[in-house]
């Protein structure tokens, strides 16, 4: 959400209308969000699309491409912050949603709100994405804050990475895969 809001500020300074904040999140969540797919091992026999699955067999589901599917979601390639309804999937659906969505979602709210109050950020380098079959995330966000002078916000103050996971060694991981 980060990385779009940074390469979106007319985006993070429409949420300034806090009204937006919920519905604006569920949209960040949508059009960018970290779940691309999951996979499901089927029980019974079924049919999807007219193709025949059988108990066993995996059924891999793009949540990513349902999440800008044009029949659910008008403008489906556009950030549109009041979008409802929005019943994205970002959060999974039905017995498989999320059971921490709602404080997921209220975590989100807080960050933005957070973005909003503190002095604007700027990139210092290019965002680093851990490279994971079928969750998008970033390893690492070089930002920085920007100083407050005088009549406005101008010069870099703080400069620090924003990281992300640690693996399993205690080492922060960079697969060096440039954002999109």
């Amino acid at each position: 959400m980060l990385d779009t809001l940074l390469r979106r500020p007319d985006a993070l300074a429409a949420l300034r209308d806090r009204r937006l904040l919920a519905t604006g999140v569920n949209e960040l969540v949508r059009f960018d969000g970290p779940a691309q797919g999951t996979s499901r091992v089927a029980v019974r026999p079924t049919e999807i699309h007219g193709v025949a699955v059988e108990p066993g067999q995996v059924v891999m589901t793009a949540l990513a491409a349902a999440n800008r599917d044009p029949e659910q979601f008008r403008d489906p390639d556009e950030l549109v912050l009041d979008r409802t309804p929005n019943r994205h999937l970002g959060f999974g659906w039905g017995v498989h949603a999320c059971v921490g969505s709602a404080f997921g979602q209220l975590a989100l709210q807080e960050l933005v709100a957070g973005l909003l109050d503190a002095p604007p950020l700027r990139r210092t380098g290019r965002p680093v994405r851990r490279s994971t079959a079928t969750v998008r995330c970033i390893a690492e966000m070089p930002v920085s804050f920007v100083e407050k002078v005088a009549g406005g916000y101008d010069a870099l103050s703080r400069s620090s990475p924003v990281a992300g996971p640690i693996d399993s060694r205690g080492a922060q991981e960079d697969h060096g895969i440039p954002a999109h």
